[in-house]
């Protein structure tokens, strides 16, 4: 009998991804996943590159299977050269992050396991050189991942003068979600900026103190809401009387703040 030749699947699936449509490329992404084979992870993440000519919406729905191929392999370290390439392939993530972050959230959601235990990769990517999409992302990720250690990242990036008000919108709105009591202090500092934070920002540091119910923040949104060079239009007013309402339909009482 002729001898059998054992395929290797795995080969001819990185050759396939380097093929020139964005479907076929989609096909093997997917079939090296379950695979998991350490071989295949950086063809992985350089089928990324060369989609300029693809339809615009094809790509972040491949985009996506991509990260959930990374999130497979175990592999912490390849989040980082997977957002270098993506950020030099294309000119605007916008509609791959709001992909990703408001219409299918399972890639977020792999990676968010995958980070678990160790989100210094993740850290690594936020205060590095990436562009403000891809940080975005990471934002998302630390924001499902919800440890201690995710919320103090995202209370970083409130506190770094240097981050785009963009992103300390999004860890704002993050931090309020998980409703971290730590990050109080650094939402009130937010809150009654009126100088140098966005109207945006500070609208999302009162719902996110609404958000937590911290009856401390009480004292701070009245601030806002007294404070007659305060626009009565704006979205801080609004939010600020939505995060009273919250905290006083709570009916918890005022407790002294002991710290400094």
């Amino acid at each position: 009998m002729p001898k059998k030749h054992k395929i290797d699947r795995v080969a001819l699936l990185i050759d396939a991804l380097s093929a020139p449509s964005l479907r076929v490329r989609s096909v093997a992404v997917r079939g090296l996943t379950p695979l998991r084979d350490a071989r295949a992870i950086r063809p992985i993440i350089e089928s990324v590159r060369g989609l300029e000519d693809e339809c615009e919406d094809f790509i972040p729905p491949f985009i996506s299977e991509v990260m959930i191929a990374l999130a497979s392999s175990d592999d912490r370290g390849a989040l980082i050269p997977f957002f270098t390439t993506l950020d030099a392939s294309f000119e605007d993530l916008h509609p791959i992050v709001w992909h990703l972050t408001q219409e299918d959230r399972s890639a977020i959601l792999s990676l968010a396991e995958l980070y678990e235990d160790d989100i210094e990769p993740l850290k690594q990517i936020l205060f590095g050189p990436y562009s403000d999409y891809t940080k975005n992302c990471v934002i998302n990720i630390l924001a499902e991942t919800d440890t201690y250690e995710a919320d103090h990242a995202l209370i970083e990036v409130l506190q770094d003068r240097e981050m785009d008000d963009y992103l300390v919108t999004e860890a704002a709105d993050a931090l309020g979600r998980s409703r971290c009591r730590d990050a109080f202090h650094p939402l009130c500092a937010i809150l009654i900026n009126k100088t140098d934070i966005s109207d945006d920002t500070r609208s999302a540091a009162a719902g996110a103190l609404g958000r937590i119910g911290d009856p401390r923040a009480i004292a701070p949104l009245v601030a806002v809401l007294t404070d007659p060079d305060e626009d009565r239009h704006s979205l801080t007013y609004e939010f600020a009387i939505d995060a009273l309402q919250m905290l006083v339909g709570n009916g918890q009482e005022i407790e002294e703040d002991g710290e400094n």
